[in-house]
């Protein structure tokens, strides 16, 4: 995704606009369940910028 726009969906509903050179990071985080041990992955992508 290099630029467009995003529907938020909730209560408070409303477009936004991604600038052309938003922060764009990819993170992939091993969580380890306390009870038993299980190992899981999640891998996050975020897009940020600061609204002018």
């Amino acid at each position: 995704m290099e630029a467009g726009t995003v529907d938020l969906e909730n209560g408070a509903s409303q477009t936004v606009t991604i600038p052309e050179n938003p922060l764009f990071e990819v993170e992939l985080e091993r969580l380890t369940d306390s009870e038993t041990g299980e190992q899981r992955y999640e891998l996050e992508y975020e897009i940020r910028w600061t609204k002018k």
